[in-house]
């Protein structure tokens, strides 16, 4: 396989599939866009992870918010609110209202425990989620004990959004919260065909910083100073 990548002018950014062409495009709606992160999910959060699609989240005065999905990262003992969004929406006039609500939703109690309680449902409900549990030696028994203590956790807000709009990064420094986005970009190829660039590497978490092994030397004495 032949691949490059290039740029070309009046065409933008585009990669090259052995003899194949492919030129960046836009999505048509963020409808689009959430179906490509929705089958792709483990592209961006790695294949230890369940991912449940919208499930309603409620601030403790009752507005209700409905997050693309909640990703609950078992080897992580992580979970995501993954809000997908265009760049041309904006950050205030769109992107920053919508996730103030749903960080406020997710820090309520009952709301959190209702969270759980639908997580443990879907999970009963699929084989393929029991598997991921199963996989990692957890009995039964012990799902409900592990996904609350997840939960219970602040989560992280994982915008998925196909780039990265003035003021974005400026506005998620000033949150307590952590804020990801993750740049969803989309090719079509000569004949029509879709490629998509995910770039998730914010989800990266640095390496503790080593520890310091080195034992301090005791003091020394006068007499040995002076020899």
């Amino acid at each position: 396989m032949i691949f490059g990548i290039g740029y070309c002018g009046g065409c933008g950014l585009k990669f090259i599939v052995n003899s194949d062409v492919y030129v960046r495009d836009g999505f048509k709606d963020e409808g689009e866009l959430e179906a490509v992160v929705r089958s792709n999910y483990e592209a961006i959060f790695g294949g230890d992870v369940i991912y449940i699609p919208q499930q309603s989240l409620w601030t403790s005065a009752g507005f209700g918010t409905v997050p693309d999905a909640v990703v609950i990262d078992l080897e992580a003992e992580q979970w995501y609110i993954v809000e997908v969004e265009l760049a041309s929406h904006g950050v205030w006039t769109h992107i920053a209202p919508q996730i103030a609500k749903q960080i406020v939703a997710a820090t309520n109690p009952k709301a959190r425990k209702e969270l759980v309680k639908r997580i443990i449902e879907e999970i009963g409900e699929s084989p393929k989620l029991k598997e991921k549990f199963d996989e990692r030696g957890i009995p039964e028994l012990k799902i409900y004990d592990i996904v609350e203590r997840i939960v219970e956790k602040d989560p992280v807000i994982v915008i998925p959004i196909d780039a990265i709009p003035a003021d974005f990064n400026e506005w998620t420094q000033t949150l307590k919260h952590q804020v990801c986005a993750v740049v969803v970009e989309k090719y079509v190829g000569q004949e029509g065909k879709p490629a998509y660039r995910i770039d998730s590497s914010s989800l990266e978490q640095p390496p503790p910083p080593p520890s310091e092994t080195t034992t301090p030397l005791p003091p020394i004495s006068r007499e040995e100073f002076l020899k």
